[in-house]
């Protein structure tokens, strides 16, 4: 067996290292961007295709009631089910790993924001009188 240090060039070449590369470029993108936020990348997907889902049933029940077209035998109906069905997995997944996030972060104690700066703020007009004695 060859060491790592021996090694001069990737043992990947082609499209099997693009291919590589990209799924380790897409983890990089959602870690440091959903990593605390996850419901925003699952919950748009999942109203997506909820509203595509949503579009074709009305559209089949506009055929089913203005032209007299039967829907029960129309691969547009499975569709319209399926991607129904589809946004309440994406809308579950992405609530169950807002919860898992959030439990990580408060079993350690952590802050699930950063806060960049922080301000002085004085103001005369919020500033309260002193407090007399009666």
């Amino acid at each position: 067996m060859q060491d790592k240090t021996d090694r001069k060039f990737s043992r990947y070449s082609g499209a099997d290292l693009i291919r590589r590369t990209h799924i380790d470029l897409l983890t990089v993108k959602f870690v440091t961007d959903f990593s605390k936020r996850s419901i925003h990348l699952f919950g748009s997907v999942g109203l997506f295709s909820g509203f595509c889902g949503f579009l074709l049933l009305v559209y089949l029940l506009c055929d089913k009631f203005m032209y007299g077209i039967n829907m029960g035998n129309r691969p547009l109906m499975s569709l319209g089910i399926m991607l129904m069905m589809v946004d309440a997995q994406f809308l579950l997944f992405g609530l169950l790993t807002e919860m898992t996030v959030r439990t990580y972060y408060e079993s350690q104690d952590k802050k699930t924001y950063d806060i960049r700066n922080m301000r002085e703020f004085h103001d005369e007009a919020t500033t309260f009188p002193p407090h007399r004695a009666a």
